[in-house]
């Protein structure tokens, strides 16, 4: 059923882009798949926590380690291995590999339908994250969604190459006479490893979260697949959410059932413009419209910040269909005054044209479906809440492959300032983290 998808022009694809997707409007809309690369779309996985809490009276040699379960629809896997079992010592096995979008396997949802997206660039960063990746699939299992996670990172082309009229933009300017803030050795010292790739590349014109459109892309493609709803990774869902189907279809699915939106974010940062829209959560619609969108926010790809070329992005397309007039004003700012300054009421009179709030933009271009007052991405059964670096927890475990204990170090998303009564005893704080995400209960050793 599933097979290598190849994000070029010459692919395999199912659908094809350069005919279907992007017909009309703004030409070359999907150029960059002739440089993005492949995306095994064939995996499917199933995890094993292995997050022993301190009070376990596992022997050491029995701690095993966090683990995921791939297959792979035929022997073109890693190493032409049809199913592989990646733990933190092994995965870079998996990553020479190339980018892979892996569904979870324990649901049985009838396609297509919709699914839940993460992304993170390399399985070291996933396990960073792995008590909330971990929370996210439990729960997934609980209420039978379909979710996946993208692993992988951005071409060098992709990279380092912008979009069409990026060159003239503001951005483009302060990069040229190295002055843009995001290259900047010392800030870019302090930016999470997130945005940088694998193998360091911290000099790349684009950061990596650019791989979501790319990452998108695919999952509509999938033949599973009708809609993608996409969370960061340092999302988790509260204990009272699992097995709570209701909750999520009143939440997200309806979104998805009604089918009154192609495109949906959270809500934007000022109600009088409906494209100011934050970048970390949003759903697509496997339609035209979806596909044209997704496409068209990396094609004007343009620096280090995604949101730029969002805002543009949206603008362009509203244009087209006659929402608004546009006339690229958002490249004649750098990225922070993009996303703060054109929210004040002095730059607004100069540009009153960009003003039009979504309720008004159904009235005036219904075809373009891109938001609806009627739902709230900000407020749904998955809770955002930040990991700093410095907040961390350490899991042991053993590996038979090795023959000795080793560490797993994750974020932790609790202030734990905040939660003294349970600081008392060593790793307990760890161990409230588990609490936290309901991983408390499940055998850390065994498959699911």
């Amino acid at each position: 059923m599933w097979q290598w998808i190849a994000v070029s022009v010459a692919s395999g694809y199912r659908f094809d882009p350069t005919v279907e997707a992007c017909q009309g409007g703004v030409d070359g809309l999907c150029d960059w798949m002739t440089q993005a690369g492949k995306v095994d779309t064939s995996c499917r996985f199933t995890i094993r926590s292995g997050l022993q809490p301190s009070s376990s009276t596992a022997p050491p040699e029995l701690r095993t380690s966090p683990a995921m379960h791939l297959w792979f629809d035929t022997n073109r896997g890693p190493f032409g291995q049809r199913a592989i079992v990646v733990d933190p010592l092994n995965s870079s096995i998996v990553e020479r590999h190339g980018p892979i979008v892996c569904m979870y396997a324990n649901v049985d949802v009838e396609p297509p339908a919709p699914a839940i997206l993460m992304v993170v660039n390399s399985f070291d960063y996933l396990y960073h994250l792995w008590p909330n990746f971990v929370n996210k699939i439990l729960w997934a299992r609980s209420v039978n969604m379909n979710i996946a996670v993208f692993i992988g990172e951005l071409s060098s082309e992709i990279a380092n190459s912008i979009g069409p009229e990026c060159s003239r933009s503001r951005v483009m300017q302060l990069f040229r006479a190295g002055e843009d803030p995001y290259h900047n050795a010392q800030r870019r010292r302090r930016l999470a490893r997130s945005y940088y790739s694998l193998h360091g590349r911290r000099d790349d014109l684009n950061s990596n979260h650019h791989i979501k459109m790319i990452s998108t892309y695919a999952m509509l493609d999938h033949p599973l697949v009708g809609g993608v709803f996409y969370f960061d990774m340092d999302t988790f869902a509260e204990p009272l959410e699992f097995g709570n189907r209701s909750s999520l279809e009143e939440k997200l699915l309806n979104i998805h059932v009604d089918n009154k939106v192609d495109v949906l974010f959270e809500n934007s940062h000022s109600r009088d413009l409906f494209w100011h829209v934050p970048g970390r959560l949003y759903y697509v619609r496997d339609t035209m419209l979806a596909r044209r969108f997704i496409a068209g926010w990396l094609h004007f790809r343009c620096g280090f910040k995604d949101q730029y070329s969002l805002w543009h992005n949206v603008l362009t397309l509203a244009r087209e269909e006659g929402c608004l007039k546009y006339h690229g004003e958002i490249f004649r700012f750098a990225y922070k005054e993009a996303q703060h300054a054109i929210l004040t009421p002095q730059v607004l009179r100069r540009y009153p044209h960009l003003k039009l709030d979504c309720a008004a933009r159904h009235e005036l271009c219904p075809r373009f479906r891109f938001c609806d007052d009627t739902y709230s991405l900000s407020r749904n059964v998955l809770t955002h809440k930040g990991i700093f670096s410095r907040q961390t927890c350490r899991f042991n475990f053993f590996s038979a492959g090795t023959g000795r204990m080793h560490t797993l170090e994750v974020g932790n998303m609790l202030n734990m300032s905040q939660h003294a009564q349970f600081l008392q005893r060593p790793n307990a704080g760890c161990d409230f983290l588990l609490l936290s995400l309901n991983l408390h209960t499940i055998s850390p050793d065994v498959f699911f």
